[in-house]
């Protein structure tokens, strides 16, 4: 498992990366911030590292409602398991629970790897869509694409629209979204949808 995961455990994520790579809100990571739980890689701006992830990715997956301490423990279980060498397959979390920690931080890295070949391919042009990032070889921006997914948009639809857009577009679009919000003043429409 060690090989999978460990080009990852010296990089470090934006708690909007770390949001949109484990699938939850940016509200509920931000939440966990406020928390004596993870151990930050630097304060300011925040940074999170690779175990972080897989934490985030743990609390999803098992859909559980933990206290305070109970998600303490599991951080730390999952960067204590991380750290070694080799790490576990599996932690026992309680009596009857453990945490399948070797399947669970493939999975993240293999997202994480999927991801980043992906967003490799995207342009990001200052005379192309005000340097907004765009899908290679078109003026169609990634924004674009992931907030009509967030908005409901049918990826079918999506992809009979735009046909040279793939799979792995309609996949990380909304990922990309959320991993990099728009910067500046929000605007107006979104200011009314929050009223």
């Amino acid at each position: 498992m060690q090989g999978t995961f460990s080009p990852w455990l010296s990089k470090t994520f934006t708690p909007n990366e770390a949001a949109a790579l484990a699938h939850l809100s940016t509200k509920h990571v931000r939440n966990e911030l406020e928390h004596p739980i993870l151990e930050l890689a630097s304060a300011a701006p925040p940074r999170l590292p690779f175990c972080a992830l897989v934490y985030f990715h743990a609390v999803r997956l098992s859909g559980l409602s933990l206290s305070v301490s109970d998600r303490a423990r599991m951080y730390r279980l999952i960067a204590e398991g991380l750290a070694r060498t080799p790490p576990p397959e599996v932690v026992a979390f309680s009596p009857v629970l453990s945490l399948q920690l070797g399947l669970i931080t493939q999975d993240m890295a293999s997202k994480l790897t999927r991801f980043e070949a992906w967003k490799a391919t995207l342009i990001s042009n200052p005379e192309v869509m005000a340097g907004e990032a765009v899908f290679s070889h078109s003026r169609l921006t990634v924004r674009h694409i992931g907030e009509s997914l967030e908005r409901g948009e049918s990826p079918g639809a999506l992809l009979d629209d735009h046909p040279a857009l793939t799979p792995q577009d309609i996949e990380f679009s909304p990922l990309f979204v959320t991993a990099y919000p728009r910067v500046g003043r929000p605007r107006v429409e979104d200011l009314a949808a929050d009223l």
